[in-house]
């Protein structure tokens, strides 16, 4: 017996997703990418609106912030020329500004990953750029420094459940690696590139 042709499918072949797929696609979605927005459901239109609100100044505070920080700098000593400027460690002179372009995918990523921002930035700028290593290490501390507490802060501004103990123990580690990082091993990879280039 031949198959009959799907309900929903032409007769060039083309398939309308039905219904029950979609539903599967977002509850998939829902599942492994907003797994930390759950635990709010049966709540009343009114603290819903309330926590749609609470999301929205959560984002823009860290934003505000960094602006009100910026932008009186740059402005007030006409600092916008930088952008343009090559002076930046770079053996190939690429301009500044190519970093800001590079960082709105580092963002990106940062946010729907578990990767940080420096793990875009650094290879970007080491390899492609051609940026002195100690640059882009010393550029990649400060984005993880600013960014990272602006999401701790909208994650606690939010409420929103995270998993403390895991925190605390991730925190004890990397502590403890970023000092013996700094403290020993680039100590040996320093002695090792002198001894390797005389």
């Amino acid at each position: 017996m031949e198959d009959l042709p799907h309900e929903n499918s032409t007769s060039t072949g083309d398939v309308t997703p039905r219904p029950d797929d979609l539903t599967t696609q977002r509850s998939w979605c829902q599942r492994y990418f907003c797994l930390e927005q759950q635990g709010h459901e049966g709540l009343s239109e009114q603290k819903k609106t309330a926590l749609q609100r609470r999301k929205m100044i959560a984002l823009a505070i860290p934003a505000v912030v960094a602006w009100l920080c910026w932008w009186p700098w740059a402005v007030a000593g006409n600092q916008f020329h930088l952008f343009a400027e090559t002076d930046n460690g770079s053996g190939n002179n690429v301009p500044r500004y190519y970093l800001s372009i590079t960082m709105i995918f580092g963002s990106m990523i940062a946010g729907l990953t578990s990767e940080g921002g420096a793990a875009v930035a650094f290879p970007v700028m080491t390899l492609i750029f051609d940026i002195k290593p100690s640059v882009a290490r010393d550029f990649g501390f400060m984005i993880q420094t600013v960014g990272m507490n602006a999401a701790a802060f909208s994650i606690i501004y939010q409420q929103i459940k995270v998993e403390w103990f895991s925190i605390f123990y991730v925190t004890i580690a990397g502590v403890a690696g970023i000092i013996t990082s700094l403290r020993w091993v680039r100590n040996l990879f320093t002695q090792s590139a002198h001894t390797n280039h005389p």
